[in-house]
This record gives C-alpha cells, sequence and structure tokens, in this order.
C-alpha cells in the first residue's frame, strides 16, 4: 500500500506524461526523413497531440502547456517565434469549446473534425509567418504537412489512447 507522499508523487508523474510525451514527440518529429533542400516535411505532431489531450483529458493538457509545447516547436523548427504557440493555443480554444460535442464522435468525425481543426490552424500559421517574416511563402509545404497530419491522425490518436489507457492503471 502506498503512502500519502508516493501517491501523489504517483498521480503527478501520471499527470505529466501527456505535456511530456507530447514534447517527445515534437521532437522526434524534426527528424529529418532525408529530404532534399533540408527541409524537415513531417506531420504537425505537436497539433495531433493538442488536438487528442484537449478532447479526451483537457486536464492533462493545460493551456500553459500547449503555449510552451508551441513555443518548443518554434524554437526547433526556426520558424517565427511565437506562431507556433498563437496556432495552437487558437486551436485548443477551438478544441475546447468544442469538447461536448467531440467526446461523443467516433473515430470517423473526430478524424474529421481533426482535418478542419489542423486546416485552420495551418492556415493561420501560414499567413501569420507571411505577415512576420514581410514574404510570400509558397503553400505547398503546408499543404504537404497538413497531408501528412491527416493521414497519421489515427495512428497517433490510437498510441495516445494506449498512453491515456496505461495512464488510468
Amino acid at each position: 500500500m502506498k503512502g500519502p507522499f508516493l501517491q501523489r508523487v504517483d498521480l503527478a508523474l501520471r499527470s505529466a506524461v501527456p505535456l511530456g510525451f507530447s514534447f517527445f514527440l515534437v521532437l522526434v518529429g524534426q527528424v529529418p526523413f532525408g529530404m532534399s533542400g533540408g527541409a524537415v516535411l513531417a506531420p504537425h505532431l505537436a497539433l495531433i497531440c493538442v488536438f487528442y489531450w484537449a478532447v479526451h483529458r483537457p486536464d492533462l493538457m493545460p493551456a500553459w502547456g500547449v503555449f510552451l509545447l508551441g513555443l518548443f516547436q518554434d524554437l526547433l523548427t526556426g520558424g517565427p517565434l511565437g506562431v507556433g504557440s498563437f496556432t495552437l493555443l487558437f486551436g485548443y480554444g477551438i478544441i475546447v469549446s468544442q469538447r461536448r460535442f467531440l467526446v461523443s464522435f467516433g473515430v470517423p468525425l473526430l478524424w474529421l473534425s481533426f482535418a478542419v481543426t489542423a486546416f485552420i490552424v495551418m492556415t493561420i500559421a501560414w499567413l501569420a509567418s507571411i505577415i512576420l517574416m514581410w514574404r510570400l511563402l509558397s503553400p505547398s509545404q503546408q499543404i504537404f504537412q497538413f497531408s501528412m497530419s491527416v493521414a497519421v491522425y489515427p495512428l497517433f490518436a490510437w498510441i495516445l489512447a494506449r498512453t491515456q489507457q496505461s495512464l488510468i492503471r
């Protein structure tokens, strides 16, 4: 039997897993796939994590954690600082405001909801980057990242669901 102190430590560690795992996935998402030109073309793993946890366990993905995750992503990608934080928080706000509907959706509708949210968030990120960098950016990388994100969402949702189940045990 665990004492009260060990129970609090156990609870704190379990509560930190979603955010910690999200940071890990963002880091892994920056590993280059051998594409020419040095561009990292990977799914938007931060958005996938924020979407999943905001729908299923928003208490384990607080707004300050979303902000830090976006900032971490900006630092890793070299993009305009603050765009990742702003857009992830914007997406988080959308998700949390619609959570009561989203939790009742099955996998196909949740996947479609992710696609719509990703389109909005990534379009805002693209436009904000254009404004902050004062130059026109090709949408091709955003379209590719959007497509990859939507394509791999079910796999990562499954992984995150298994992570969530392990937190309950």
